[in-house]
């Protein structure tokens, strides 16, 4: 999928959806833990939920809970 700089990501648990996000967010999010390969993410202009492994240049940190998903700065729906 491409991972424009400019666009607009989601990201969903199954339960909640978070964002939207800047891919540079998205990145961070991900390479602190916060978003886990379990989840799927969206971009505006794509329909449809993709595994975030299908992400070129997004590192996942393993295994991070949902609760650490709603931890520090409120992420907003």
């Amino acid at each position: 999928m491409n991972t424009s700089t400019h666009s607009t990501w989601f990201v969903t648990d199954r339960k909640k959806k978070f964002g939207p996000f800047t891919f540079g967010r998205l990145a961070a999010l991900g390479e602190s833990g916060r978003i886990n390969s379990d989840m799927l993410v969206s971009k505006v202009g794509v329909k449809g939920w993709f595994p975030v492994q299908k992400i070129r240049g997004l590192k996942i940190k393993e295994r991070a809970s949902n609760n650490e998903l709603n931890q520090g700065p409120k992420l907003r729906d």
